[in-house]
């Protein structure tokens, strides 16, 4: 077992790099998109594998897959401007980071697979890529912050890779990639003041830079500036730990400036090129002019521990949150916070990583569950996260506490001449873990249970808990009996990781049958003939229904859109009335109404969430728009008059499509 062990260990970085190869090879991922084999008339293969498609993740499945697939079409395909969203040109770089056929994509790496393999194999990239290198980097993260303890290492990298609020959020809004290069900034500056060798000091610098630059633009605030902190203090940790073996020399200042003032010229192009997008979300009513003051998520203090039953029974909608709004880091919270004020306690205060990480921990926390005023707010830049989003980051650094102490007490108990415990640790240790699993499980209880976990589950949770609390504390403590604690410890958190992540996301081939319906084929024909033509889609289709022309390469007006397209909106509101309305990031209702309706007060109506409004349109304007077909669950010929005909082109038991004339 140890050679397959140190194998694996010298050669993770190849295995991974195989891993991702094997994983494209078959064309594997792990999208929802088999749930669109409901449009049109399905056929039997949806490509799904294994596990379930996850309906609730239409972020995921109903809006970035079918924006990326689109990229594949236009006139251009992967250009940085796509004429297939929005019906009009549409910076797609800078907010949902699609591929690109640019230099620039280097700071989206895990997106350069759709430029070489295509959309269905550029998928699998995109998703075995992600996953087996947080999972390694991750790993390297850790041993530097455990001094190399690998058996705590794998733990911790499985609780965070398979963590529920990464699996639940793992390919929208960057969270994987903020993990990751912000964990590669953190190994690669530990390696740069340790490195003797100036061109691999240099080596050190790129990796820094470009990581720093991919963690930049993954341009979702809300868990950037969180995790920033985290990362900023063991950025300083390691600054502080390393600077007696530091190496720098005035050639290092001089490649320290140009690394710098390359990642400043990258990312000022960048966001140059896209200047006027920055500029018009920064100006938006949503989500432009957010402004949060945090507080009211205590009670998130108790939902990490039910994360293990998430994705194995139906819980859809949770008092307050969803599903996915609820899930944390799998934590043995607050264990890693009373180790780590053991650790101070017995080292009188000489912890400097610790101290950190509790500083940040103390922000995050304050901000999570009681809330800073707004001035503080807007100075620690936190007023542009939320208090639920600071509360996830909370709980990764319950992970970071918990083996960083582990791994410091461990050091403690091996350097002293007689490491015996008293005789009173077995069952100080066990009421500890008791309580903690009591505490825990009955929290738990008393939020979601009855109604979704029972008190069978609420009481099983309980031990299990008690098990992974004394396994870890007899890990820390017990050096006498290492092999059986690490392998407990390890294989506890490991199970629990697995647990609590693993059936989140589906095991899906490809796109399956996604093209073989006749409604499909329908909408590809007329594509192909007519690439320039616009669609909308309008009565009685909601979201995600919107943006399924957009895999056929139809260019639509009301998918999502990411940006509002204020020019296409004014012409029918010249005065500006509905302008807080429209002027969102917003998935767009639209209803064909008869003329006299259409000029009616409440043209433009919010639908109750900040990211959804209602739009009628008549069919004159339909038609001055420039309007060629339009998706419909209604009929729309009714509506036909002396100016402007709809004709029935197709039609299936669910949807129809009909040609503006």
């Amino acid at each position: 077992m140890k050679k397959i062990a140190d194998f694996i260990f010298r050669y993770r970085l190849l295995l991974a790099v195989l891993l991702v190869a094997l994983g494209v090879l078959f064309n594997l991922n792990g999208s929802s998109i088999s749930l669109w084999s409901a449009f049109g008339a399905p056929e039997e293969n949806t490509g799904l594998l294994a596990g379930e498609a996850r309906v609730i993740r239409t972020d995921e499945w109903g809006t970035l897959t079918p924006m990326t697939i689109s990229q594949s079409y236009g006139n251009e395909p992967y250009a940085w401007t796509s004429d297939i969203l929005r019906g009009t040109d549409t910076d797609v770089f800078m907010v949902y980071s699609l591929p690109v056929r640019s230099p620039a994509v280097l700071f989206h790496p895990f997106q350069i697979g759709y430029l070489f393999f295509g959309p269905e194999r550029g998928l699998s990239f995109f998703w075995c890529g992600r996953l087996i290198f947080l999972l390694l980097v991750t790993f390297d993260f850790l041993r530097v912050l455990t001094g190399d303890d690998r058996i705590l290492s794998l733990a911790g990298a499985f609780l965070t890779t398979f963590s529920p609020v990464v699996q639940w959020w793992f390919a929208i809004n960057g969270l994987v990639e903020m993990l990751l290069f912000g964990e590669l900034i953190i190994i690669c500056a530990d390696r740069l003041m340790n490195e003797a060798v100036f061109a691999k000091r240099v080596f050190c610098m790129a990796l820094i830079g470009w990581s720093a630059g991919c963690y930049a633009l993954t341009m979702y605030p809300a868990w950037m500036i969180p995790l920033a902190y985290v990362f900023l203090a063991i950025f300083i940790w390691v600054i502080l730990k390393n600077k007696a073996a530091c190496h720098f020399s005035r050639w290092d200042i001089s490649a320290v400036i140009c690394t710098l003032a390359a990642l400043a010229l990258s990312l000022g192009a960048i966001c140059y090129r896209s200047r006027e997008v920055i500029d018009i979300v920064m100006h938006t009513d949503y989500p432009g002019s957010r402004v949060e003051t945090g507080g009211g998520w205590a009670q998130m203090f108790f939902f990490w521990p039910a994360g293990i039953f998430f994705a194995w029974q139906d819980i859809g909608s949770i008092p307050v949150l969803n599903v996915c709004e609820a899930s944390l880091f799998f934590s043995f919270a607050p264990l890693g916070l009373l180790l780590s004020i053991f650790l101070l306690g017995r080292r009188k205060g000489r912890e400097p990583l610790t101290i950190l990480l509790l500083i940040a921990y103390a922000i995050l926390t304050v901000y999570s569950y009681v809330g800073l005023p707004g001035i503080l707010a807007k100075i620690t830049l936190l007023s542009k996260s939320r208090g639920i989003r600071a509360a996830a980051i909370v709980s990764f650094l319950d992970i970071l506490l918990l083996l960083r102490a582990v791994s410091e007490i461990r050091k403690d108990q091996a350097a002293e001449e007689h490491h015996s415990l008293p005789r009173f640790f077995v069952p100080a240790a066990a009421m500890l873990s008791a309580g903690l699993s009591v505490l825990l499980a009955g929290g738990v209880y008393a939020w979601f249970g009855p109604v979704y976990i029972s008190k069978k589950k609420a009481l099983a949770l309980c031990l299990f808990l008690c098990l992974c609390f004394a396994a870890f504390l007899s890990y820390a403590f017990r050096q006498e009996k290492r092999v059986f604690t690490a392998a407990a410890a390890c294989s506890l958190a490991v199970f629990s990781a697995l647990a609590s992540g693993i059936a989140v996301n589906p095991l899906q081939q490809g796109f399956g049958d996604l093209y073989e319906t006749d409604l499909a084929k329908e909408m590809r024909s007329l594509t192909e003939a007519e690439p320039e033509a616009k669609w909308l889609v309008a009565n009685g289709i909601s979201f995600p229904a919107m943006n399924y022309p957009l895999m056929m390469g139809a260019r639509t007006i009301n998918c999502t859109n990411t940006y509002p397209n204020l020019t296409l909106w004014k012409a029918f509101d010249p005065d500006g009335r509905y302008r807080s309305v429209y002027n969102r990031y917003a998935y767009i209702y639209t209803d064909i109404v008869p003329e006299a309706e259409a000029s009616k007060d409440e043209k433009f109506s919010l639908q109750g969430a900040v990211d959804n409004f209602h739009v009628k349109l008549s069919p004159e304007e339909l038609k001055a728009i420039g309007v060629s077909y339009v998706l419909s669950k209604e009929d729309l010929e009714e509506y036909s008059d002396a100016n402007v005909s709809f004709e029935c082109i197709f039609e299936d038991p669910s949807y129809s499509i009909f040609a503006v004339k």
